[in-house]
Order: C-alpha cells, then structure tokens, then sequence
C-alpha cells in the first residue's frame, strides 16, 4: 500500500503528539508493516532529541497568523476565497515543517550532535525554563525554602506536608479552633511555579512573580485570602463558608468552583472555568458563568467571552499567544526564564503574533518561533534578552 509523502508526513506528525484517530492508527499500523525502514525513520524521529524543538516549533505556527498574513495580500478578492486559499495556506505551513523533517531524516543524528554547537554559534548562550520552587514566609517573618522540603513539618503550629514543586496543610495541631488567625505566604519568584493545597482542601496553582497569603487555618464564617499575580483555583466546596480572593482592589467570591486570577497589571483578569463567581471592585458586582472572563479595577467590572486555552495556557506549562505585542510576550519570557529585556531600532508595539509552544523548553526554541512569526532579531547576553528590529538594521547596514 503505497502512501502519499505528504500524508504520511502528517500522520508521523499526529503519532509523535498522540492525536492518531481510529482510522489513522489504521492506515498507521499497515504502513510500518508495509517496509522495515519505515518503522527504523520513526524511530529516528523519537530518539532524536532535536526533533522534540522541530515538533515545538510546528505546534507553535498558528492558523490564525498564516490566514492573517493571507488576507493582507488578498484584500480584494472575494470572501468566499479567502475562506477556501487562507486554510490551504495554513495547512501547507504546518505540512511542509512535517514533510521538510521526513525528506531530510537521513540528516537528523548528525544534526543532533551538532545541536549544541548551533546554538552557541546563533546566540551567546541559552536559557533554561522555569522549575518548581518557591519561598514561604511564616507569621514571625522566618522564611522555609520549599524546595528543600520534604515529609511532614510543623509550621506555625500546623501540621504540613512538603514536597517537590508542592506543600500541603493539613490542618492545625490542636483539635480547638484557632484562637487568632495566622497568616504565611507564598513567594513564588522569578522562573518558578509552585502547587499549594490549603488547609479547606482548595488547591492553588501559583505562576511566576506571584505572592499567595492565606490563613494557616480558616476561621470564622468565610475562607478569604489575598492573591499579587497569577494563580489557578480548584476551590473546596463549602456552602457554609465562601472562598475569598482579594487582588489589587478586586474581590472574586465563590463556593467551590476552579477559576484562574491574573492581577500582574492593574486590571484584574478572572477567568471562570467551572461554578459561579462574583466580582466586584469600586461600586460594581458582576456574575461569571463558566467560559467568561471579567476585568476588574477601581472604575468598574466588565465581562467577556474568555478564550480558555489561552488564559490557561500557564497552568497547562505552554506559552500560546494570539495578537499579543511584543511587549506582552517579552514581559512572559521575562517572569519564566528571569530576563531583563531591552529593545533596540523603532519597535512596533501595535502588531500581534500569533503562537504557541511548550513551556519547558530552553529560550532559544521560543525566539526561534517567535523570529519565524515577525521580523525581529533576539540576542541572549546571560540573562539579558534584547529584542531587534532587524528590517531597520539591514537599512542602516
């Protein structure tokens, strides 16, 4: 059964992320059985750990960017052809990365040895992605590093259950309620992230450059805790007591639903995934429904159709970016990989790039995506990220 280059391009594509159909799996199996080589290329595939990058790079060309780009040259043609050519385009943009990799398989070990030299050779060093770690800072200013904690603890009189990348409270060492409520929090700083479970049960993911206080027991008759960044919230359900999120002048009241909560800027971004929230900041109160988002500030609240594989991209350790400026996507390289940015030449803060790519890889795959998407140029000097206008470069050249 002889296959299509093209087709079987895709195919290897979809095996190596898992996304066979039924049908495909199929098709799939007859063609390894048709020819020994053809399981030995896939093979070469998996073992080659260059081809990860390459699959990353794929994955983080989007649709949407090729069909923008599409439109632009095709202003005056009809609809329905920008519908029918712009699908094409972005399809033959995501194949021809599978089938260049295919051709050139017989190429892939050598340039897996010389992969290292590579980077050195296009930027002066690289970077490598965020890891589990964080600080807690207990009620008398005593800090714990997490990432040295392990097995059971007593912190502020509380039984705590410390791991890698996680801590756990599992509840006072008295069986009597608290006579005071005291509060640690959680610093989690720069290329880091870290999981907490609350003493209700609620599990808290916390992103990079963030800070959680909250209660080492709650008391009283609601469970109120204070949130400087971002952070993701699988809520214990408890009808008697309301779970409380204050950030940055807004306050998110819920019950037990799973909820995501950016304050970097001043505008406080809730994101509902699953339940009920209310946001409320100045004057104003607003319901969420899952699928939606508010943004909240001292003028108001108001509320949107959220897009949630991009508001949850973090907690899902992938980078996914849709007509976001340079400045935004510098400002999230800067928090995972602990940067200082500089931009050089007239940088347009007004154009969107459109992307994704996993969250775990070095910072040289990332502008490698982002230099196939624009028109920059990006230097690494340590932890010093310089963005490039390279178009003015050249006329300056």
């Amino acid at each position: 059964m002889k296959r299509d280059k093209f087709y079987i391009s895709v195919l290897i594509q979809r095996y190596l992320q898992g996304q066979l159909t039924e049908e495909e799996s199929r098709v799939w199996d007859a063609w390894l059985l048709e020819d020994p080589n053809n399981k030995a290329l896939v093979q070469q595939f998996r073992d080659a750990k260059h081809i990860e990058g390459d699959l990353n790079f794929m994955h983080a060309i989007d649709p949407d960017q090729a069909w923008d780009r599409f439109q632009k040259k095709q202003i005056k043609s009809s609809r329905s052809a920008y519908y029918r050519y712009g699908a094409i385009a972005a399809a033959i943009v995501v194949c021809f990365s599978m089938s260049w990799l295919w051709m050139n398989s017989s190429d892939i070990l050598k340039k897996n040895t010389e992969s290292s030299r590579t980077v050195t050779q296009k930027y002066k060093n690289d970077v490598s992605p965020g890891s589990a770690g964080a600080q807690l800072i207990l009620s008398d200013g005593s800090s714990v590093d997490l990432n040295d904690a392990q097995s059971k603890i007593d912190i502020d009189d509380a039984i705590v259950e410390g791991g890698k990348g996680e801590i756990k409270y599992l509840g006072q060492q008295r069986d009597e309620p608290p006579k005071k409520v005291v509060y640690n929090t959680l610093v989690v700083p720069k290329a880091s992230f870290y999981k907490i479970e609350l003493s209700d049960g609620t599990k808290v993911w916390v992103n990079a450059v963030s800070q959680l206080k909250f209660p080492v027991q709650f008391a009283g008759h609601e469970r109120r805790i204070y949130l400087e960044g971002e952070a993701y919230f699988e809520v214990a359900k408890d009808a008697q007591r309301p779970f409380i999120v204050e950030s940055n002048g807004s306050t998110i009241k819920v019950i037990g639903t799973h909820f995501n909560v950016n304050s970097y800027l001043r505008s406080v971004r809730t994101t509902l995934l699953e339940g009920k929230v209310e946001v409320a900041a100045g004057n104003e109160k607003m319901i969420l429904f899952p699928g939606e988002y508010s943004a909240s500030s001292e003028e108001g609240v108001k509320k949107g159709k959220a897009d949630l594989k991009r508001e949850m991209a973090w907690k899902n350790n992938e980078f996914y970016f849709k007509g976001d400026n340079i400045a935004q996507i510098a400002a999230e390289l800067s928090r995972w990989y602990d940067l200082d940015v500089a931009f050089i030449g007239q940088i347009s803060f007004d154009k969107g790039y459109s992307g994704s790519i996993e969250r775990d890889v070095n910072l040289s795959q990332v502008l490698d995506m982002l230099s196939y998407v624009s028109h920059l140029d990006f230097d690494i000097d340590g932890k010093k990220l310089t963005i490039i206008n390279k178009q003015q470069n050249k006329k300056l050249m």
